[in-house]
Protein backbone atom coordinates (compact mmCIF):
# COMPACT_ATOMS: atom_id res chain seq x y z
CA UNK A 1 0.00 0.00 0.00
CA UNK A 2 1.19 3.15 -0.95
CA UNK A 3 0.66 6.59 1.79
CA UNK A 4 1.37 9.98 0.20
CA UNK A 5 2.49 12.69 3.28
CA UNK A 6 2.26 16.57 2.73
CA UNK A 7 5.02 18.14 4.64
CA UNK A 8 5.11 21.79 4.71
CA UNK A 9 8.37 23.73 5.87
CA UNK A 10 9.53 27.18 6.76
CA UNK A 11 12.37 28.99 6.72
CA UNK A 12 13.61 32.37 6.74
CA UNK A 13 15.84 35.28 8.83
CA UNK A 14 15.87 34.04 12.52
CA UNK A 15 15.24 38.15 13.43
CA UNK A 16 12.34 38.42 11.10
CA UNK A 17 9.27 38.99 12.35
CA UNK A 18 7.73 35.79 10.01
CA UNK A 19 9.34 33.55 7.80
CA UNK A 20 9.95 34.44 4.45
CA UNK A 21 10.31 30.83 2.54
CA UNK A 22 7.50 28.42 2.86
CA UNK A 23 8.67 24.92 0.94
CA UNK A 24 5.69 22.32 0.46
CA UNK A 25 6.92 18.90 -0.59
CA UNK A 26 4.67 15.52 -0.68
CA UNK A 27 6.24 12.41 -0.20
CA UNK A 28 5.39 8.83 -0.89
CA UNK A 29 5.80 5.77 0.95
CA UNK A 30 5.32 2.28 1.13
CA UNK A 31 3.68 0.55 3.91
CA UNK A 32 2.18 -2.88 5.02
CA UNK A 33 -1.54 -3.12 4.22
CA UNK A 34 -2.43 -4.38 7.91
CA UNK A 35 0.19 -4.18 10.67
CA UNK A 36 -0.01 -6.75 13.27
CA UNK A 37 -0.85 -4.16 15.67
CA UNK A 38 -4.25 -3.19 13.46
CA UNK A 39 -4.70 -7.02 13.50
CA UNK A 40 -5.04 -7.12 16.69
CA UNK A 41 -7.51 -4.12 17.42
CA UNK A 42 -10.26 -5.74 14.76
CA UNK A 43 -13.65 -5.80 15.72
CA UNK A 44 -14.72 -8.41 17.55
CA UNK A 45 -17.02 -9.62 14.64
CA UNK A 46 -14.92 -9.07 12.07
CA UNK A 47 -12.25 -12.26 10.29
CA UNK A 48 -9.29 -12.09 8.20
CA UNK A 49 -9.46 -15.56 5.65
CA UNK A 50 -6.83 -16.52 4.13
CA UNK A 51 -6.78 -19.30 0.86
CA UNK A 52 -4.02 -20.08 -1.44
CA UNK A 53 -2.96 -18.06 -4.11
CA UNK A 54 -6.32 -15.74 -3.50
CA UNK A 55 -5.13 -12.36 -1.81
CA UNK A 56 -6.84 -11.66 2.11
CA UNK A 57 -10.54 -11.32 2.40
CA UNK A 58 -11.75 -9.29 5.47
CA UNK A 59 -15.02 -10.53 6.03
CA UNK A 60 -18.25 -10.33 9.37
CA UNK A 61 -17.89 -13.70 11.25
CA UNK A 62 -20.72 -15.96 10.57
CA UNK A 63 -21.31 -17.25 14.02
CA UNK A 64 -23.36 -20.59 13.72
CA UNK A 65 -25.19 -19.86 17.24
CA UNK A 66 -26.97 -16.96 15.59
CA UNK A 67 -27.42 -18.29 12.51
CA UNK A 68 -30.59 -20.65 12.06
CA UNK A 69 -29.83 -22.09 9.09
CA UNK A 70 -25.87 -23.13 10.47
CA UNK A 71 -27.29 -23.65 14.45
CA UNK A 72 -29.57 -26.71 11.96
CA UNK A 73 -26.54 -28.07 10.54
CA UNK A 74 -24.50 -28.02 13.63
CA UNK A 75 -26.67 -30.27 15.68
CA UNK A 76 -26.61 -33.17 12.77
CA UNK A 77 -25.44 -36.45 14.81
CA UNK A 78 -21.44 -37.60 13.86
CA UNK A 79 -21.09 -40.85 11.83
CA UNK A 80 -20.54 -43.66 13.80
CA UNK A 81 -17.26 -44.34 13.87
CA UNK A 82 -15.40 -48.14 13.82
CA UNK A 83 -12.24 -49.06 16.40
CA UNK A 84 -8.95 -48.02 14.06
CA UNK A 85 -7.24 -51.47 13.51
CA UNK A 86 -3.73 -50.93 13.94
CA UNK A 87 -1.12 -54.32 13.83
CA UNK A 88 0.81 -54.29 17.56
CA UNK A 89 4.32 -55.48 17.51
CA UNK A 90 6.79 -55.47 19.91
CA UNK A 91 8.05 -51.67 18.46
CA UNK A 92 5.10 -50.19 19.26
CA UNK A 93 3.94 -51.25 22.86
CA UNK A 94 6.21 -49.78 25.33
CA UNK A 95 7.44 -51.69 28.27
CA UNK A 96 5.88 -51.77 31.40
CA UNK A 97 8.60 -49.93 33.82
CA UNK A 98 6.96 -51.72 36.96
CA UNK A 99 8.00 -54.83 35.07
CA UNK A 100 11.91 -53.62 34.55
CA UNK A 101 14.36 -55.01 37.23
CA UNK A 102 17.85 -54.36 37.58
CA UNK A 103 20.14 -56.57 35.48
CA UNK A 104 21.52 -59.37 37.97
CA UNK A 105 25.15 -59.05 38.85
CA UNK A 106 27.40 -61.80 37.13
CA UNK A 107 28.79 -64.77 38.98
CA UNK A 108 32.47 -63.45 38.38
CA UNK A 109 31.41 -59.87 40.10
CA UNK A 110 29.98 -62.06 43.41
CA UNK A 111 32.77 -64.31 43.96
CA UNK A 112 35.26 -61.06 44.01
CA UNK A 113 33.14 -59.36 46.03
CA UNK A 114 33.08 -62.25 48.86
CA UNK A 115 36.30 -62.58 48.64
CA UNK A 116 37.96 -58.93 49.44
CA UNK A 117 35.03 -59.30 51.71
CA UNK A 118 36.55 -62.58 53.74
CA UNK A 119 40.12 -61.03 53.52
CA UNK A 120 39.00 -57.70 54.94
CA UNK A 121 37.48 -59.44 57.55
CA UNK A 122 40.54 -61.99 57.81
CA UNK A 123 42.94 -59.52 58.08
CA UNK A 124 40.96 -57.13 60.73
CA UNK A 125 40.83 -54.26 58.65
CA UNK A 126 38.60 -51.50 59.52
CA UNK A 127 36.61 -51.81 62.86
CA UNK A 128 33.88 -54.59 63.72
CA UNK A 129 30.99 -52.24 63.36
CA UNK A 130 32.08 -51.73 59.81
CA UNK A 131 32.93 -55.35 59.07
CA UNK A 132 29.49 -56.49 60.67
CA UNK A 133 27.51 -53.66 57.83
CA UNK A 134 29.42 -55.34 55.09
CA UNK A 135 28.68 -59.03 55.68
CA UNK A 136 25.14 -57.90 56.36
CA UNK A 137 25.16 -56.44 52.96
CA UNK A 138 26.21 -59.23 51.58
Amino acid sequence: MTVRKARRMYSGNRLAPWLSHVMESEEESQRPLLTPDEALRLPDDSALVFLAGERPIWSKKARFYEDRRLLERSRVDPPECRAIEHEWNEWTEAPDPLEASAPEPSAALETEGEDGLDELLDEGGGNDSTAQELAALV
